[in-house]
């Protein structure tokens, strides 16, 4: 599936989630495939758990000689 099929796939679930959470996640902060995070998206709305609960965030790698 393609970057904006995605998108559209998500749009009407993005919205039901900012009802609940008053945000909408980005699947570029979890990690996770496209499937996964709907699948999560989903699962979230549906129980009323934030994303975070079903997929794991990114995180920077730690580490004082990381410029950016």
């Amino acid at each position: 599936m393609t970057s904006k099929e995605f998108t559209i796939k998500c749009r009407p679930y993005n919205l039901k989630y900012r009802e609940i959470f008053e945000d909408v996640p980005c699947p570029q902060d979890y990690i996770g495939t496209q499937d996964e995070f709907f699948k999560a998206l989903t699962n979230a709305i549906e129980e009323k758990k934030p994303i975070s609960e079903y997929l794991r965030k990114k995180t920077m790698p730690s580490g004082e000689n990381i410029k950016i």
